[in-house]
Parts: C-alpha cells; structure tokens; sequence
C-alpha cells in the first residue's frame, strides 16, 4: 500500500486498527520518520544505496519497480498492544528489587496479589512502513543492469547538492492478515480495546474549556461520536467509541495533570500569576508563599484586584463594604475572602484574598496591602459576620470605624445556640428569640433598656446560668454593632443589616464555577476567579446598567425624565415616595 504522506499513513493505521478492533504500539522507528529528507536524513549526501524495487519480506513491504530510483529514509514497526511483553525482563527486576526491600527492617510497600498479571498474549501481528524518496528526473526507460548502474552513479554525484535535486517522499505499508493467541470479535475484543485517540484528544479539549464532571463529560462524547466524529458507532460495547467511566476520568486526570508545570502547588500559581501579570500588567496581585524568614514562618497570602475592581471600589467603597470568608473551595483548609461593595445595580466583588490562616495579623495584612493599592479608600460603614479577627483586622486598618454584625448571621449563631440540647432551652427558643429581635430593633436607648428587662424577667432568664453568660458576654457587650438604637451609621445604605450580597457570592461560586473541582488545587481555584468568575461578575455589573439605559429600550411616558437612565429599584422607590407626596 502506497501512501504520498505521514497524515495518510497515521489514517491508513487508524482505519485498521478500527476495522479489526486492535490496537497496535511502535516498537521500531527511525529518529527522521516522517521528516523532510534534505534536512534529516545525513547519509543522503554521504554514499546512500540507491534502490529500484524491493520484494515484500517477512519485515519490509514491497516497493514496486517503476523506473524511478529512491533511497530508503527510515522505518517505522508497530506491533499489536498484545503481542510479545518486551518489558519483560524490567518487571521482573523490579519484582526482585521489591521483594529485597520487603526483606528489610521498617519497610513497608503495600502489595496486591494479581491474578491476572498481563495483558500479554504473544500475538505476532505486526505492521510495517517504509518511507523512502523517489527522484523522477533520474528516471529510466530501460530497465538494464547498465542503465541503473549509470544512473545511479549519476544520482550519488548530484547528491553532493541535495537542494538541487527533486525528490517525492513516498511510504509504502504492509498490515499482517490475521491476529494470533486473542479474539478480534465478541464482546472480549470490544472490551479489551484501547480508547479511540480521537475519542481521548476530545476529552483532553473538553477537560481544558471546562468540564469537569464524568457524567457530563460522558454525554459529550456520546454526541461526538454519533455526530462529529462520523463515526459508525452500532455495537455500544465497543470501548474504543463508549469509554468507561473510569477511563474518562483517567484520561481527564492527565489533561489536567499536563497543565501544570510542577507537582508542587505554590509553584503552578506563581507561574499562573506570572502568565497573568503579563496579560493584565495593570491587575494588581500580591502573592507570597509558605517560608521560613531568620526562623521566622510567613504564612502563605495570595490577593487580587483588577482595574475594574479598583474603579468600583473607589466608586462605591467609600460607603459600605462588606467582608465574607467562603470555605471548602480547596482542599487546603484555608478560607477565601471576597470584599464587596453594594453598587447601583447589585453587588459586586472589588477584591479577593486567601490568607493561610483566618486570624486577625493575616487579614490585616491583607487589607493594608489593598488600602495601600487603593489610598482615596476610606469607608463610613462596614458589615461582616461575628468573627473577632475579621472585625478586630478592620477596626484597626480603619481608626474611627465601627464594624456592624450581619443580621442574617447573628439569626444564625442564636439558633445554633439555642437549639444545644446541652444548653437546656431548646423548650424556649421561640420566645427567646423574640425578645433577642426586640433587643435588636429598639431604635432608642430606653426602648433598649425595656427590652432588656422583658428578657431578664422571662423564668428561664433567672433560672439558665449559661443563657445569661452567653447572652451577657456575647452579646450585650457588643450592642454598639447590632442594636439599631446603638448603630453609628448614616448615609443611604445605612439600613443594609446583612452580607447576603457576599453570601450570593459565594453560592455562585461554588454552585456555578466550582462544579466538579471537588477538593482542587489553589492554582485551579484561582485560574477559575481570575478567568471565569469575576469577568462574569463585571459583565453582570455593565449588563444591569445596559438594561437600565434609555438607548437601550425607551421609558414609558409616565416615568419622569431625571428618573430616567436609573437602576430599577432606585426607580420603583423613588416612584412610590413622589406618588406618597402627591
């Protein structure tokens, strides 16, 4: 079988092995196969032995005589996947070299008793390619001893300059007639098949844009194959078309393996970081990893901001901020922070940070280095949950400034509280958190003080040592940042009392982008933030505001013209306030 190049060749084998559900693997093959002779092949301008026709043999395929001299250029030999097992000699080796170990005192090498120890079955299939170049100028009419010895002393001495001379590379095949020692149809040839490399290049790309889940990364290659692929897909138990589920995830596990550049994680994010500085030269990012300083650790710290986020956080930031760690996003047990701001349309993530450890020196840290990107930053009111070393971290980053509670996440430690067998009130739950929403709503300090005695005065008060230390020392020694009468807030996002901006966040997050990165890496959870999730969360900021605009879609005629081009709800509120003064 003739081929006029290596694509066809690598087709040629392709159909092959299909139709004979086989599969076969180099044994033999020349370092210039499939190259450009003149640039590879050295002994072409040496003293190469020119040839005019060749018989098929047990190891070479048959080159017909045509009149043209070639030169044979290298030699590729591929034998069936089940065939001899030349690495024979290297397992056993390593099987001694185990066994000495185990010998060894305070060793241990787990080891499995394998019944089936190789896929080996001795089949004597082999394939053979030869690539060889032709030159057609020096071809002759007659085929006598004569002419091709003149010829071909003609063809050495012009070969001195081989970029004078025309050559046509040519490859020539020969596939074996049967298989030998295994069966090539049946269910135990469907099964033993390798997965199809059109099928495995498909999950690699997959695996790259994204997918991440075998369930749906099977879908897609069940579409593949039936429809793009035009592959004739009828037995559904071919495993070369209808991988296993285990084979796709060990075909995904290496096309997210061959991506990283090292097996220590600090190192794929500093190259991560560096690909982007040079992509984005004006994103800011601080990144320093785990190390040792005159005995001293400093502790791993990664924080981000782009220029879109510098610009809403200068726009926005100086009213509120919010502050929220997420958690379980890697398998590291370090939180990731996300520092919002609430803008004209929604809420949006201006900056993100990972510190190592959740105390309040780390996340100082990390806001100073975001104060000192961003110096015109000085924000009247700031919400996060009951974390000390959150609010302990802003305070002192911020002098003068008060951290309020979050209302959905005080509401959720008197629950977890109240709801302790061991604190004996979970009989009286509804009605102490009643009076605890009375505390918090009391707009003044005598209404305050009315709710407090109502608690005090309630039997289970008097009579629960561990309700009232909890509630004391807890609470009501932090009543300046979630008692509204106590609250030192002004402005018109004043009466914003929960994070659940930052909360939507994280949900998106993890339930949107995180889908199938179960327990990932740092460098796969910030190379989603930085390429996926926050330009969605900026093209959900300019979307909103698009949405909004007149040139966008025209206002009803009833809707005042300085109303006009507003966010939705700043409208809908200022509609029922001039209806109200009307």
């Amino acid at each position: 079988m003739e081929m006029k190049n290596i694509q066809s060749v690598t087709a040629a084998i392709s159909t092959f092995e299909r139709e004979t559900s086989s599969k076969f693997v180099i044994l033999q093959k020349s370092k210039s196969f499939g190259e450009d002779w003149k640039n590879t092949n050295k002994n072409v301008k040496k003293s190469p032995v020119i040839h005019w026709q060749s018989q098929r043999g047990l190891n070479a395929p048959e080159i017909p005589y045509d009149g043209t001299p070639y030169i044979h250029l290298g030699r590729l030999v591929l034998v069936c996947h089940l065939g001899k097992d030349y690495g024979k000699k290297k397992k056993e080796d390593y099987k001694k070299k185990t066994e000495k170990k185990m010998k060894e005192d305070h060793v241990y090498i787990k080891r499995r008793k394998m019944f089936q120890s190789t896929k080996k079955q001795n089949c004597s299939a082999q394939i053979y390619v030869s690539q060889v170049v032709r030159f057609p100028g020096f071809k002759i009419t007659q085929n006598t001893t004569w002419h091709r010895a003149e010829t071909s002393k003609r063809l050495r001495h012009s070969l001195s300059d081989a970029s004078e001379i025309e050559g046509v590379v040519e490859y020539y095949m020969q596939f074996p007639s049967g298989h030998c020692n295994h069966p090539t149809t049946g269910q135990v040839a469907c099964l033993r098949e390798p997965v199809d490399a059109e099928v495995v290049n498909k999950i690699k790309c997959l695996t790259k844009s994204g997918v991440r889940s075998v369930a749906e990364m099977t879908r897609h290659i069940k579409s593949f194959v039936n429809t793009e692929a035009g592959i004739l897909n009828e037995d559904k138990n071919r495993r070369r078309f209808n991988p296993t589920s285990q084979d796709i995830r060990n075909i995904m596990t290496k096309a997210k393996m061959a991506d990283r550049k090292s097996e220590n994680d600090q190192e794929n994010l500093r190259s991560i970081i560096e690909e982007w500085q040079k992509r984005e030269p004006e994103d800011k990012i601080f990144y320093r990893e785990a190390h040792f300083v005159e005995e001293e650790r400093k502790g791993f710290l990664f924080i981000y901001q782009s220029q879109w986020q510098q610009r809403l956080l200068n726009k926005y930031g100086n009213d509120l901020c919010l502050l929220d760690a997420t958690y379980r996003t890697v398998k590291y047990a370090m939180p990731l922070f996300f520092l919002c701001v609430k803008t004209n349309v929604n809420y949006s993530v201006v900056a993100i940070f990972m510190p190592e450890h959740e105390d309040e020196k780390s996340i100082r840290e990390a806001l100073r280095i975001l104060k000192s990107w961003n110096p015109r930053w000085t924000p009247r009111d700031f919400l996060a949950d009951y974390c000390l070393a959150e609010i302990n971290a802003v305070e002192k980053t911020f002098e003068g400034l008060v951290v309020r509670l979050c209302m959905f996440h005080r509401e959720k430690a008197w629950n977890e509280w109240l709801a302790k067998a061991s604190h004996g009130v979970t009989d009286h739950r509804i009605e102490l958190k009643r009076k605890f929403r009375d505390i918090a709503n009391a707009t003044t300090e005598l209404d305050y003080a009315t709710a407090c005695e109502k608690l005090k005065n309630m039997p289970i008060w008097g009579s629960n040592q561990k309700l009232r230390e909890w509630f004391s020392r807890t609470w009501l020694t932090e009543k300046k940042r979630w008692v509204r009468a106590f609250l030192q807030t002004s402005g018109p996002l004043s009466t914003i009392f929960t994070t659940n901006g930052v909360e939507r966040q994280n949900e998106l997050l993890k339930h949107s982008f995180l889908v199938g990165y179960k327990k990932c890496s740092v460098s796969d959870l910030m190379t989603v933030i930085l390429t996926t999730f926050l330009p969605s969360c900026y093209k959900k900021y300019v979307q909103l505001n698009v949405f909004a605009s007149s040139a966008y879609r025209p206002y009803a005629d009833s809707v005042p013209y300085y109303l006009r081009d507003r966010p939705q709800w700043s409208l809908k509120d200022l509609l029922v306030c001039i209806t109200k003064v009307k």
